[in-house]
């Protein structure tokens, strides 16, 4: 059963169009090889990417990155295992039945 109308499908297309387009043209746009925004453009390049690589502050700022996603991620998984014993074994969880 279908509970979206016709003008909900098409606001949410538009919607997501409207979303996603700039991410498509920034990921089009940075093989390019000229120095300023172009489509269509006239030879690929990876010169952006080499940019980036070559500098040091968007190196350590993505190890950083990395650093912080895995002290946070190791940092936060007992928390639902030790909640989820915890529920577990009390007398008022609603979950045993």
């Amino acid at each position: 059963m279908n509970r979206n109308g016709p003008v909900a499908l098409v606001f949410h297309t538009l919607f997501l169009a409207f979303l996603l387009a700039p991410i498509l043209v920034v990921c089009v746009v940075a093989f390019t090889s000229q120095g300023y925004l172009s489509l269509p453009t006239e030879g690929l390049s990876l010169r952006w990417f080499k940019a980036i690589g070559d500098n040091p502050e968007f190196a350590r700022a993505f190890r950083d990155s990395l650093l912080l996603g895995a002290v946070s991620s190791t940092r936060r998984w007992p928390s639902p295992a030790t909640s989820s014993a915890g529920a577990r074994r009390s007398r008022r969880c609603s979950c045993r039945r």
